[in-house]
């Protein structure tokens, strides 16, 4: 299937209304891009710099592939595919069989991270559908996301994120201050198959005592809910936090419902599974 290569920053403002990038759906066997496993379309970077979406109106990704490129270019500051942000509070939808791969958001110390996505303040992403992030890097935190402050991000319908690593916080994710995580409906962070001697956890290095934690998730602050067969497992962390480093405080909670799954994780230091700081609750089945 041809490929089409993004040689600038798209930039996707609506308004109120929420923009749809997708693959249609035909049965002319003539067309490239039928829906089909397959036949999706393909946006690769072409361009070292800023994201290669930004949006500050809602939008959906669904049966696209998006690939950084990341041998050839990096992202900037944030995001190293999509970035979110504006007033409009907008949400970032990946559903189908859309997969965002292969990049890397290399910007020294003072980049806000998400080598894949970055939701900026109070806006929300959403992945369903089997919807996959794989082999994407930050050189600060979030190897897949990062968020802002007041954020909300919720993996379901066997969403997976893996072969990411941060060299910060959070392999997969790190979430800012005031923002909600939830994983559910078999979602998964890291390699649910260890016999397979491939390696596709998540993991977060570190050149500080402060930093390499959180193999799949570092949460800030922030509310984390582990639920409906939700599975965490194959990640490591340099320094503590093999599967989740949790930095709460008394108003936010790590919660795990008894389906979830947290297995299989490691670090160098404290928490193979999970590292909890500060004074946040962590409450286990």
């Amino acid at each position: 299937v041809p490929s089409h290569t993004i040689g600038e920053t798209i930039t996707a403002a609506h308004g109120s209304n929420k923009i749809s990038i997708t693959t249609a759906s035909t049965s002319d066997s003539t067309y490239p891009y039928r829906g089909e496993a397959g036949t999706q379309a393909t946006l690769v970077r072409g361009f070292s710099g800023d994201s290669v979406i930004t949006s500050t109106s809602s939008l959906e990704l669904n049966d696209i592939t998006m690939d950084g490129n990341s041998g050839s270019y990096t992202g900037g500051l944030a995001g190293g595919l999509v970035k979110m942000n504006g007033s409009a509070t907008p949400t970032l939808t990946l559903s189908g069989d859309t997969k965002l791969m292969n990049s890397a958001l290399d910007n020294d110390d003072n980049a806000l991270g998400g080598g894949s996505v970055y939701l900026d303040d109070n806006c929300s992403l959403g992945m369903v559908d089997q919807a996959t992030i794989e082999n994407c890097t930050s050189s600060t935190n979030g190897g897949a996301i990062a968020t802002g402050k007041s954020a909300t991000v919720e993996l379901s319908n066997n969403a997976t994120i893996q072969s990411c690593e941060a060299q910060g916080l959070g392999g997969a994710i790190f979430t800012d201050s005031d923002t909600t995580l939830r994983v559910r409906g078999n979602a998964l962070l890291g390699d649910d198959n260890t016999s397979d001697n491939v390696d596709k956890g998540n993991k977060a290095w570190g050149t500080s005592e402060t930093s390499g934690r959180g193999g799949a998730i570092h949460a800030e602050k922030s509310t984390v809910v582990l639920s409906g067969n939700a599975k965490i497992a194959g990640n490591y962390a340099q320094n503590g936090g093999g599967g989740i480093n949790y930095a709460g405080d008394t108003k936010r909670g790590l919660i795990i419902s008894n389906d979830a799954t947290i297995a299989y994780n490691t670090s160098d230091a404290d928490g193979g599974g999970i590292r909890a700081a500060t004074t946040g609750t962590v409450d286990l089945p």
